[in-house]
Formats: C-alpha cells, sequence, structure tokens
C-alpha cells in the first residue's frame, strides 16, 4: 500500500510557484522583497526544509508552497493562475502476468485501496486483454481494459478512423493501452457508483503507476 496524491483541494493563493505577487493585484507587478534564510519549518515538531528560509514582502511570509506541499504528502500543480493542491489518496497494487506474441510480462498498477477489494483482474490470452472486473454484493461490471498491441500496428491506428486506446507504456516493442468506462454501470446515488466515481477520477493514478517487466 502506498499513498499516491489527486485531486481534493482547489486553492488559489496571492502567490505562484516560486514567484510572488501583490495580492488583489489585476496583473503581475515587479516588487522589491528580502530573502530571510532563517526562517525554519517544522512538521509535528520535526524541522523539514532545512536551509529553505523564505521570502518576505509588506511584513508578510512567502512560503515555498510546491516544497511545504511535498513535505506533507500532497502534491501541487500551477494552472491558469492557480495553485491546485492535491491530497493523498491511498493506494493498492493490482498485479497480472499477460502473455503476448510469445513474451510474457509483469503488470502492475495501483488503484484507490476503497475500490481495491472488489476489483480483479483476467487476462484473455486470445483477445491480448487484461480486464479489471468490479464485482459487490452481486453487482458486477467491467471498468476497464488494458489492450497489448505490436509497436508498429498501434502506430498504424487512426484515431479519426476507430477508438484508439490510451498509450500507457511501451516495453520490447510491446504496447500496453487502456480503455477506461464510456457510461456509469450503477445507478446513483449509490457505494457503488459513488466507488466507481472514485476510481474513474483517480485513474492518472493508474496510468502513473503502471510498470511492465519482461520475464
Amino acid at each position: 500500500m502506498k499513498k499516491t496524491v489527486k485531486f481534493a483541494l482547489v486553492t488559489v493563493f496571492t502567490f505562484s510557484l516560486g514567484v510572488c505577487a501583490a495580492a488583489a493585484s489585476p496583473a503581475i507587478q515587479d516588487i522589491s522583497a528580502k530573502f530571510n534564510p532563517n526562517i525554519k519549518y517544522t512538521l509535528d515538531g520535526e524541522e523539514i526544509l532545512e536551509g529553505q528560509g523564505a521570502i518576505v514582502y509588506q511584513d508578510r511570509v512567502y512560503l515555498p508552497v510546491r516544497k511545504i506541499s511535498e513535505a506533507i504528502g500532497m502534491d501541487v500543480d500551477y494552472e491558469n493562475e492557480t495553485v491546485i493542491l492535491k491530497s493523498a489518496v491511498e493506494t493498492e497494487s493490482k498485479q497480472q502476468e499477460v502473455t503476448f506474441d510469445g513474451k510474457k510480462f509483469d503488470i502492475s498498477f495501483e488503484i484507490p485501496k476503497d475500490i481495491s477489494p472488489y476489483v480483479t483482474t483476467e487476462y484473455l490470452e486470445k483477445d491480448a486483454m487484461c480486464i479489471l472486473k468490479f464485482e459487490k454484493d452481486g453487482k458486477s461490471a467491467n471498468i476497464g481494459f488494458f489492450s497489448f498491441f505490436d509497436e508498429a500496428e498501434y502506430d498504424k491506428m487512426d484515431p479519426t478512423q476507430m477508438p484508439v486506446p490510451t498509450e500507457v507504456l511501451r516495453v520490447d516493442g510491446v504496447v500496453a493501452a487502456f480503455q477506461g468506462l464510456q457510461d456509469m454501470p450503477f445507478e446513483a446515488p449509490s457505494e457503488e457508483a459513488d466507488l466507481i466515481t472514485l476510481y474513474h477520477d483517480n485513474l492518472d493514478i493508474l496510468f502513473d503507476s503502471f510498470t511492465m517487466v519482461a520475464k
């Protein structure tokens, strides 16, 4: 089990990543600020970010958002003048052995811990497809699948002519691609629908954690 970050909170700050800006200002301005190398940071009583310091402007201390966020188990992004904090989502790993064109691979990926007990994988060798199956209290649905392609075959696919699964990784001339849900398989509100939504909203975790190791 590990923690992986995902969108949960969006906050607008008066400074961007590594750049201080005047509060409530309609545009970026040049400012005169000071750097104080003696400012320290602690987390649960333990010093972190040793030697980081901070910028002081108009008697306010402007902190390094990225470094602080990462130190407390969060990630940070910057888009459209918005600093986006991403809180931690606990995940669990899924593994599956696959065989494609005579080659064997072990694949692994992470999904949210809350849905993990209800998700199993099944590899269909004749279809070169690894299906993700959700089952809970007698309710079941396929919630996505990995397909495996010869690299040259995949590169010839024309997305204007056919749906092309999203490429995840290439190893030894084999492309692993993923196709997720097109529609919600369960009625909302329900626990099943909430779990599927959690899974779908965190697909970037699945993509970022995916590995495929030749045996």
